[in-house]
């Protein structure tokens, strides 16, 4: 079997992309941890592993194709979610004045940040 530069070009762009580039969710992160420290971050650590997880096993029990058949639903899904990560960056925009508690990235937060 012979490649050709043309054949996986399109391949190594993405890996690289995707390598090089840090999604929300590590950007995310990174501001609470600036902003709180890594101790206090653990919660939102632990919600952000979470939700991945969580997210992985709906999609390998079929959540994809229940998006794929139902259009509206995959439009709304994808509103809520955008609306929520701009919430998200809004929230880590500012710093937090003296540590409130609501301020904190809380286990709830990270558990919705992947879906």
């Amino acid at each position: 079997m012979s490649f050709s530069i043309a054949t996986v070009l399109p391949l190594w762009v993405f890996i690289a992309l995707m390598v090089a580039t840090p999604g929300p969710a590590n950007m995310l992160l990174m501001t609470a941890g600036a902003q709180q420290g890594y101790i206090r971050t653990l919660p939102f650590i632990a919600g952000l592993i979470v939700g991945k997880l969580g997210l992985n096993l709906l999609m390998a029990l079929g959540l994809s194709g229940f998006l794929l058949d139902n259009a509206m639903l995959k439009q709304a899904f994808a509103l809520v979610a955008g609306a929520y990560m701009a919430y998200l960056a809004l929230r880590t925009w500012t710093p937090s004045s003296g540590g409130d508690s609501e301020q904190r990235f809380a286990f709830s937060a990270g558990l919705i940040v992947h879906p």
